[in-house]
Parts: C-alpha cells; sequence; structure tokens
C-alpha cells in the first residue's frame, strides 16, 4: 500500500520494511541496526543472506561515528558527489551496530541519497537505513512506486511515493578503504574522469583510480548475483541474424540500431534511445527492459550496442549485459 511520511517513519521504528524513493532507483528500507528489520529485507527480496546491503545516512556526520577510519580525501569526494548518486565502502569497527546489514564483512557501503523525502525519513527515524533495491533480488530495480508495488505490493508494510527516480540506475560503488587507491565496485553515473577531476582538484594527484576486476566486485552489494533481468529470459544477440527466423520476438536496441535498419514483422524492437542522450537512456533503461514482459514471449532479446567509455555509458552497458546473456550459438 502507499504510504505517507509518518506512516513511513512510524512503519520503520517498528521494525517493518517500507519502499523508499531516491534519486537512483527506489529502495527497500529497514532500520540498518536492527536484526529483525534487517531479516525482512531478506526475506521480502529472497535476497541471499551474503549480500550486503547499502545503508543510507543524512550527512557526513552522520556516518563517521560508524566507521572506523576514512581515508584523506574522503571528504572531498562526499563534498563533491553527495548528496548524490555515489557509495562509499569504508572499515567497520570491531561490534558495529551496523553488523545486521553488512553480511558479517568488516566493511559497510555508505550513502547520502539525493532525495527530500527520503532525507527526512532518514532524519526522523535517526538511524542509518538499511535499503537495496526494492525489487525481487535478481529482477529489475524499480524507478517508480507502481513499480514496486507491482513487485512486491503485497510483501512490505508500505511503499512512499516520490514520484520516479532522476538517474534511473544504481549508484556507483567506490572502495575508498586505503589512502591511495579507489576502486570502483559497481560503474553508475559517476566514473573515473569524475574523480579523478575532483582529487586533482583538492591536491590528491597521486590517487589511483581503477574499475574493480571480476574477483573485487563479489565484495559489495549487487554485483555478486545476476541481477536486473525481467521474467521473460533475455538474450542477447550481436546480430539479428541470431535470432530464429519467423519468431515473434522483442528486440531492445538503441535509437542509433532502429533507424540503421528494416526490421522483419516478426521483430518489434523497443527502442532503448539514443546514445547521444545517455542520462535519457539511464532514467528509463529499467522500464524499457521490464516492459518485455508486457508481451507473451519465452524469450526477447537485446541487441548488444557499444553505449561508450564514459561512466554513464559504461553503467548502462553493465545493466544491460547482467540482465541478459549472450546467446550461444547451436
Amino acid at each position: 500500500m502507499m504510504v505517507e511520511l509518518e506512516q513511513a517513519v512510524r512503519l520503520l521504528l517498528e521494525e517493518r520494511v517500507v519502499a523508499l524513493p531516491t534519486e537512483t532507483v527506489y529502495g527497500l528500507g529497514g532500520l540498518a541496526t536492527s536484526k529483525a528489520a534487517i531479516a525482512k529485507i531478506y526475506a521480502a527480496k529472497g535476497r541471499p543472506q551474503d549480500n550486503p546491503l547499502i545503508c543510507h545516512f543524512l550527512n557526513a556526520a552522520h556516518i563517521q561515528p560508524y566507521v572506523s577510519i576514512v581515508p584523506g580525501y574522503w571528504s572531498s569526494l562526499v563534498h563533491a558527489f553527495s548528496p548524490g548518486p555515489v557509495s562509499y565502502r569504508l572499515p567497520l569497527p570491531e561490534g558495529s551496530p551496523l553488523q545486521p546489514a553488512v553480511a558479517s564483512q568488516s566493511t559497510v557501503a555508505c550513502r547520502i541519497p539525493d532525495q527530500p523525502l527520503c532525507l527526512e525519513v532518514i532524519r526522523q527515524v535517526g538511524v542509518p537505513i538499511a535499503a537495496p533495491s526494492a525489487n525481487t533480488s535478481g529482477k529489475v530495480s524499480p524507478t517508480s512506486a507502481p513499480m514496486v508495488e507491482q513487485d512486491l505490493g503485497s510483501e512490505i508494510a508500505g511503499v512512499l511515493d516520490g514520484g520516479p527516480c532522476i538517474y534511473g540506475l544504481e549508484s556507483t560503488i567506490l572502495d575508498c578503504c586505503q589512502e591511495d587507491n579507489i576502486t570502483i565496485l559497481r560503474p553508475g553515473a559517476i566514473g573515473p574522469d569524475e574523480i579523478t577531476e575532483v582529487l586533482a582538484q583538492q591536491g590528491f594527484r597521486k590517487i589511483t583510480v581503477n574499475y574493480a576486476k571480476n574477483s573485487q566486485r563479489s565484495v559489495v552489494p549487487g554485483n555478486k548475483y545476476r541481477h536486473y533481468a525481467p521474467d521473460t529470459q533475455l538474450c542477447a544477440v550481436k546480430d539479428l541474424t541470431e535470432i530464429p527466423k519467423g519468431l515473434h520476438a522483442v528486440v531492445l536496441m538503441s535509437q542509433e540500431q532502429a533507424t540503421a535498419r528494416s526490421w522483419p514483422t516478426s521483430l518489434q524492437p523497443v527502442i532503448l534511445g539514443s546514445r547521444h542522450d545517455l542520462p535519457h537512456v539511464a532514467q528509463h533503461l529499467y522500464r524499457h527492459i521490464k516492459s518485455v514482459d508486457e508481451h507473451d514471449n519465452t524469450t526477447a532479446y537485446y541487441l548488444i550496442e557499444d553505449w561508450g567509455n564514459s561512466s554513464l555509458g559504461r553503467a548502462i552497458g553493465n545493466r544491460l549485459r547482467r540482465a541478459s546473456q549472450e546467446k550461444r550459438r547451436e
């Protein structure tokens, strides 16, 4: 059911689970310090217990008492990118009250969301809110309240409607546990170029910024298991010839791909948007991916596209790769 701000705060304080709006995607919120609330998040999502949760805070001052150390450059990143679509992986002290949310790890991914309703909820609740994406584990992340209601409405205490999400993709996750290196554990709207520019401006010119290798990605929320997939099987193909002839199929593609060819009547294109307007593509990406379920097909297809090497382009490509699987030739 849809709830108002006051109801959402009350339900959270009762250790129940409420879907909350953020600027990235809707999050499934519960008290990060409560074993009971965290257990309900995992149960509602069907999420593996070894997959940690991102914790949401009001501001940087709210984060610092919960972590053991922060690197010298961290305040510069927070000043530049938060509130906003960036999460920071930081070390936890022993006996941290956030232990229920971190799946027995010694670190926590912290974020300050850029969404007024969400921030007001955190302010009134008074403690960090753990909030993974408000969807059944592995499925498409919701970017509107109706998407949450459709997926998890019967499994949770309520949904706080804050309108459509601005970014439409989950936050960038930065590993900030080292003084001389930052690792991007999950790509998002902010990437190496933006981070390096901020660090240089603040005199941190020797810090390296790199994308994670495969072996590093499993330590953070949202990277260990398959994610972002519709109910319909979604297969990645490099060319339309890989789709069986005569099959009535839905095909995800860019605007450029759609206008560059003539289409067989058996194929229905779903236009993700133009490579020249990546913010628009990102904002509507999950809605488009989810739309393939509206068709009576057992399989849909994604026509592989190079979305470029910008931070947002890499994030879009990452989500589409993880939502689909390349179709093997027989």
